[in-house]
């Protein structure tokens, strides 16, 4: 009796095992199978060298950038056109940069125009002039990105120029000669001014003189610090003299004017807060109105007398903003 007790409870477990082993090895085939499933609609870690999605997308935009550009620079129009994208050449490594903004305003602009002819179509509200609009402003909409990209430069060279000169005044207190000073500096800085200095250098390189050099660069970044290097420079070129003597007054000259500067912004902070302050206030004071009442302004576009008010609050906007600016601004 005992031992067919024990068999049936030996029986029983090994039983239990199997029923236990099987049970798991069904729920790790069905894992599989799901994981399998899944993995078709899954991104998969790429491998260190292996392109990503994002890089062929890249890629794609930049063959069809490169294939348009080619064929807009067989325009005689757009080649003239073009050359008022020049100063955004220092944001552009190719050599094709001013045939590629054409090409990418007219692919933003067209991709724009489309994302709103959808979207638009989708609640059955599509206006051509509408569209026309979002067209233009899509066109332009590239333009005002350089712009602004090209202020930031610009603005990052002004803050790091002085950098550059104290630099280049001490290499040459060292007994370095121009072209050594510039590799001093294009070591020791980053940025967009690291960039200009080494088209200096090449300036130099191909013969142009330093004043010439400095002139270029100038022209570039429009900045009158960078004027007045240049003016020095050619002083040096026509009276002669030591060039150490030169760096040492425009490294004093730069450092005087950054301290004046400085005191000015200190002195006006105040009132450049309360100016950026009342620039905006407006339109906050548009949005707050349109969340609580969205009809709040349809008087005023209903009738000819309310649109007069919208120009000439408009205009006397804009004039506030020019005068505002005209005060504030303090040439040093």
């Amino acid at each position: 009796m005992n031992k067919v007790l024990e068999l049936a409870v030996f029986i029983s477990v090994i039983t239990l095992l199997l029923v236990i082993v099987i049970y798991e090895f069904l729920k790790i085939r069905k894992t599989i199978k799901i994981a399998n499933r899944i993995d078709r609609f899954t991104l998969k870690t790429p491998a260190k060298n292996e392109p990503t999605i994002g890089d062929d997308l890249i890629g794609n935009i930049n063959k069809i950038i490169n294939k348009l550009s080619n064929i807009l620079s067989k325009s005689a129009y757009i080649n003239k056109q073009a050359q008022k994208y020049e100063k955004y050449g220092a944001l552009k490594k190719n050599e094709n940069y001013k045939y590629d903004i054409y090409s990418i305003k007219i692919l933003v602009s067209i991709l724009i125009f489309l994302i709103y002819t959808v979207t638009s179509i989708l609640n059955h509200n599509f206006e051509f002039p509408l569209g026309l609009i979002f067209l233009i402003l899509g066109y332009f909409l590239t333009d005002i990105y350089l712009e602004i990209s090209n202020q930031i430069r610009i603005k990052n060279i002004e803050g790091d120029l002085l950098k550059a000169i104290i630099i280049m005044n001490n290499a040459f207190k060292s007994g370095l000669n121009i072209s050594n000073a510039l590799d001093v500096v294009t070591t020791d800085l980053q940025g967009p001014v690291r960039d200009e200095f080494i088209l200096i250098k090449k300036d130099l390189s191909s013969g142009i003189d330093t004043s010439e050099a400095f002139n270029r660069f100038y022209k570039r970044v429009k900045l009158d610090d960078a004027q007045y290097i240049t003016s020095s420079l050619s002083i040096l070129n026509v009276t002669g003299g030591n060039i150490t003597y030169i760096f040492s007054n425009i490294e004093e000259a730069l450092t005087n004017k950054k301290k004046l500067k400085d005191e000015l912004k200190a002195m006006t902070a105040s009132s450049l807060l309360v100016y950026r302050v009342l620039t905006f206030m407006p339109f906050v004071l548009i949005f707050i109105i349109l969340m609580l009442n969205r009809e709040y302004f349809n008087p005023l576009f209903s009738n000819v007398l309310g649109i007069c008010a919208i120009i000439l609050a408009l205009i006397l906007y804009t004039i506030y903003i020019i005068i505002i600016r005209k005060i504030l601004k303090v040439e040093v």
